[in-house]
């Protein structure tokens, strides 16, 4: 039956319309095709990337604005800087403080390092830059002049310090003054160095006019100190040849040019060997006075001092030698004599051990055989010596063991050291002086080598 309400006609309709308009279900296939790769569901799309494009755009931008404040304020540095460092560049040149001189070149380096980085693009100061370097670039050259000149003066000044030090006190022996000399020529060769012009060129050529008077007196000096050692070891000569009266005329003169301690050893010598004590001990005083570490002046002021009876001051002198020398072999072998005389017999003992150990350790056999008797006198036992003697060394010996000169001990010149005395036509050997070389090594020798000049004397005789 039909229906006649109008309302039910349209509503028909649109029930009709919701039909056609619904999405039709896709029909599922109950079986997976083979050798098909399943298709990947599609990625939704991501709405964060203009995010975070924008983000890093931002970024850049501010890290951009601030590299370009960094370099900008660096710049703003550099020419501040610059420009001080040009304005201040006549003070500078006049500093006189090497220190100063060398930090005041590393700011201007490292000022002129900082211009160079400047670029040349827009908004940056590149002309100005430009501009300011060749004036740095200059004041830098003209710095360093001064500084090496400066430098120059100073190490001058510092050489003739050290050869006014060297020459205080005199006298002195041929090799300071020549070592002075050669510190008066350096200094002068360094000050001819310092260019005209320089701001330290009229204070370096006022200091050579002062050098090379100096150098000319040193000079001076070391001429006459040659000759005055030239007399000295002459008139050692002669006193070795036994002609005291030309000796005394050859030291006399050394000493008036130059007098160095060996001088006044070579007149104690002479003096000794005329067995004029006294003034032997006044000449040995003098040299000990120019130099407190002569042993051998100590070693024949006290042989002097013995022969005038005071063994005890002949002793001191002995003590020091060791304490200058402690291996010195025959001064514990004087003293080993000195000691036994006045009744110290253990400690004599001991001295004379202590001599031939020495000596066997120095292979000195001539002076081992005089310890090696002492001991056997003694009663000490003693290792023989490890090569036998000449029929000639035996005679020698036997002859200085007869030969008594005042002393109360038979033995006694034969264990001082070695200075050549003339009496009842026989030569025997006590310290005698050493011909001085013109070297600071060699200025005296150690009796051990006056020991062995003597004893290849003998040989020759």
């Amino acid at each position: 039956m039909a229906n006649n309400n109008p309302d039910f006609d349209i509503e028909a309709e649109l029930e009709q319309l919701r039909q056609q308009l619904k999405p039709e279900t896709p029909k599922i296939e109950s079986f997976e095709p083979q050798n098909q790769t399943p298709q990947t569901p599609a990625k939704k799309a991501n709405n964060s990337r203009p995010k975070l494009l924008i983000t890093a755009l931002i970024l850049g931008g501010l890290f951009g604005t601030g590299i370009l404040t960094f370099f900008k304020s660096q710049e703003a540095s550099a020419l501040s800087q610059s420009k001080t460092l040009i304005a201040s560049a006549e003070k500078v040149k006049n500093i006189s403080d090497i220190q100063t001189l060398k930090n005041t070149q590393q700011f201007l380096k490292q000022n002129i390092t900082n211009l160079e980085k400047i670029p040349n693009l827009p908004g940056f100061a590149y002309q100005q830059a430009q501009t300011n370097l060749p004036e740095l670039r200059s004041s830098l050259n003209i710095l360093e002049q001064n500084t090496q000149a400066l430098e120059t003066l100073k190490a001058a000044e510092k050489l003739a310090m050290e050869a006014a030090v060297l020459v205080q006190n005199p006298p002195h022996p041929p090799e300071i003054w020549q070592q002075a000399q050669q510190k008066w020529q350096q200094a002068i060769t360094l000050l001819q160095t310092i260019p005209s012009m320089n701001p330290w060129e009229p204070q370096a050529q006022n200091k050579l006019a002062n050098y090379r008077s100096n150098f000319a007196i040193i000079s001076k000096r070391v001429e006459l100190s040659k000759k005055a050692l030239d007399f000295n070891n002459r008139g050692i000569e002669a006193v070795i040849k036994g002609d005291t009266e030309r000796s005394l005329k050859y030291l006399n003169l050394a000493i008036r040019l130059n007098p160095i301690p060996e001088a006044y050893a070579g007149r104690g010598f002479v003096y000794l060997s005329r067995r004029e004590y006294p003034q032997a001990i006044k000449e040995y005083d003098q040299a000990i006075k120019l130099n407190p570490n002569y042993a051998d002046a100590y070693l024949s002021r006290g042989l002097s001092y013995h022969k005038l009876g005071n063994s005890q001051q002949a002793i001191q002198d002995i003590d020091r030698v060791l304490q200058i020398n402690p291996n010195h072999g025959r001064a514990y072998l004087d003293r080993a004599v000195l000691r036994h005389q006045i009744k110290l017999v253990s400690q004599a003992e001991t001295d004379a051990q202590k001599a031939a150990q020495i000596f066997t350790e120095t292979g000195d056999t001539n002076n081992l055989k005089l310890a090696q008797n002492l001991l056997n006198q003694w009663g000490v036992a003693l290792t023989p010596l490890p090569a036998e003697t000449s029929n000639k060394d035996e005679e020698k010996e036997k002859e200085c063991e007869e030969w008594q000169w005042q002393s109360n001990y038979p033995l006694l010149p034969c264990y001082f050291p070695e200075i050549e005395i003339k009496r009842r036509r026989k030569r025997y050997y006590y310290p005698q002086p050493t011909v001085v070389q013109n070297d600071p090594n060699k200025t005296s020798a150690s009796s051990s080598n006056n020991s062995s000049r003597s004893s290849r004397r003998r040989k020759k005789r």
